[in-house]
């Protein structure tokens, strides 16, 4: 038994120690990389991890993460956020869509969201910190449509639903009381879906944000195969099968999907939220030019060796992401 407990009291130390270590070096690159000690492990640690654990760059990866996406379902809000705000859920048009209000009376504003997932994954745990986030900021009520998503379904229902929720909304709360927001696929289905809506004279919402959008959904840029040695979370060819997947019938560059090879003239005021390393940063910076080449009033802000969505984890990098958004809405919807 004294030999049993020796070598547990061993082992005990040779973990504090390897912590210890481990916590000296996260601390050490930090301070070369810029980021926060927070920051830095997660992206040090957590997300090499979780990557090596899932192995969804692979085709068979990827069927196996929506096949365990499906059978999890749509998260539901944590416990903090359910305490916080009043949440409802209802069917629209055969889809469901979740609500986010405050108590004790409505938001100054309402955010209409769209999730991220590429398409492929249902609401998960992690958006509730953008969601939340931005309730708590502004003050806002927010809805989220659920829509249907890859394999099972093309881009066609997705649209016609968000269409169905945006018009409800318009007719509830007002154009000049609206902001779309989304972050990764969401961000380009808000910015497609405002581009469908400016193209037949439709009411815009006041403003947009978008974090680390994806806006080319053929995932063509040059630039991303050396960005893609960075990221941690996609992976060029998982991304590029899920957009031909979204297009369907179309063509992964057809303008009525994918927002870079569509028009920016009309739009609203919109923010752009990306980090250096993500393999979408290439689609912020195209969108970008693009927005300028039409004139349309587009801001780049840029997180220097952050990763994709990187809003969505409560990091110093992810507060600060969330109250630059909730500042430029402030600045854009009148009255708030």
């Amino acid at each position: 038994m004294k030999d049993v407990a020796l070598v547990l009291v061993v082992l005990a130390g040779c973990v504090m120690a390897s912590a210890v270590l481990a916590a000296a070096l996260v601390a050490l690159s930090a301070r070369r990389s810029g980021r926060s000690i927070q920051a830095e492990a997660l992206i040090a640690i957590v997300l090499p991890l979780l990557n090596r654990a899932r192995k969804t760059s692979t085709p068979k990866g990827r069927l196996a993460a929506i096949a365990a996406n499906r059978k999890a379902g749509e998260a539901l809000p944590p416990p903090a956020v359910s305490r916080r705000f009043r949440f409802h859920q209802q069917d629209v048009d055969g889809g469901r869509v979740f609500g986010l209000g405050q108590k004790g009376g409505r938001g100054d504003l309402h955010i209409l969201y769209l999730h991220g997932g590429g398409f492929e994954l249902h609401l998960l745990a992690q958006h509730w910190t953008i969601i939340a986030g931005l309730a708590d900021r502004l003050p806002a009520d927010v809805t989220i449509p659920l829509y249907p998503l890859v394999p099972e379904h093309d881009h066609k229902p997705a649209y016609a639903l968000v269409e169905r929720v945006y018009h409800d909304l318009i007719s509830r709360v007002g154009a000049e009381r609206l902001v779309i927001a989304g972050d990764s696929a969401g961000g380009g289905l808000a910015l497609s879906f405002c581009q469908r809506l400016q193209a037949r004279g439709g009411q815009m919402p006041a403003a947009m944000v978008l974090f680390s959008p994806w806006g080319d959904l053929t995932v063509s840029d040059p630039a991303q195969a050396e960005i893609a040695k960075r990221d941690l979370l996609l992976s060029i060819s998982r991304t590029r099968a899920s957009g031909k997947q979204w297009a369907g019938a179309l063509a992964p560059g057809d303008p009525r999907v994918n927002p870079l090879s569509a028009s920016m003239e009309g739009l609203p005021s919109t923010l752009i939220l990306t980090g250096t390393d993500d393999i979408l940063n290439a689609d912020a910076h195209r969108l970008m030019a693009s927005a300028r080449a039409a004139g349309a009033d587009f801001t780049l802000s840029e997180y220097p060796g952050m990763p994709h969505s990187w809003p969505v984890v409560p990091v110093p990098e992810g507060r600060a992401a969330l109250d630059e958004a909730a500042a430029f809405i402030e600045r854009h919807v009148g009255g708030t």
